[in-house]
């Protein structure tokens, strides 16, 4: 399966890897997947990492499968989104135009170890805040 759904023990981040061509129904398996491990686990946030995946048909079919995918999560955790490497800027906006409704609390990366970065800074944050 070209999506792996896994807890990072040291980060308490939910990583969610893709690989190769993603289609519907594996995003719906690793959403599902993902909001189960949400139930059970103390997870401080959500790392998408689709760096590896290739390019879809059309960008309207990876902007159905990016929103279903944000719809079905249902989180308060900051989710950091790591686009395919394949995309450019202009395919990138393309889909971004058409996505129905983008989580506040997500971001959209090009940069893994960025992505990773903002999840940290952000969950200190919110512990800050929480004290």
């Amino acid at each position: 399966m070209p999506i792996r759904v896994s807890i990072e023990e040291a980060s308490a981040l939910l990583s969610i890897v893709s690989t190769g061509q993603v289609m519907r129904r594996e995003v719906g398996w690793a959403a599902e997947r993902a909001r189960e491990l949400l139930d059970s686990e103390a997870i401080t946030g959500v790392l998408v990492d689709s760096t590896q995946v290739q390019k879809q048909i059309s960008p309207s079919l990876s902007a159905e499968m990016i929103s279903g995918f944000s719809a079905a999560m249902d989180t308060e955790l900051p989710i950091a989104y790591v686009r395919p490497a394949v995309w450019s800027d202009a395919y990138a906006e393309t889909i971004a135009d058409m996505i129905d409704v983008t989580p506040e609390q997500s971001r959209v990366f090009t940069d893994l170890c960025e992505a990773r970065k903002w999840l940290v800074e952000t969950h200190n944050a919110d512990a800050n805040r929480s004290r």
